[in-house]
């Protein structure tokens, strides 16, 4: 890490499986994460059991929604 700041991965489908394992391990890595996804509750379950930060709820099958939710993610901080 840069030390400068704490480095930022949004992870899609971080609500179960492979993405939230993934979310998990970010956070491990001391990293601040982002999960986004259409299944709120898992993604909120995600930032509650500790394996992530923040939840963005977008489709990313949807364009318009995809650049929606990275331009929120990127409010806080840039993506990494």
């Amino acid at each position: 890490m840069d030390g400068a700041r704490k480095r930022h991965a949004l992870v899609t489908g971080g609500g179960k499986g492979i993405g939230r394992a993934v979310a998990g391990r970010l956070v491990a890595m001391g990293f601040k994460v982002s999960v986004l996804g259409r299944d709120v509750s898992g993604l909120n379950a995600t930032v509650a059991a500790g394996d992530a930060h923040c939840v963005i709820a977008a489709d990313v099958t949807r364009p318009a929604e995809l650049r929606d939710a990275v331009a929120s993610a990127e409010r806080s901080s840039p993506i990494d």
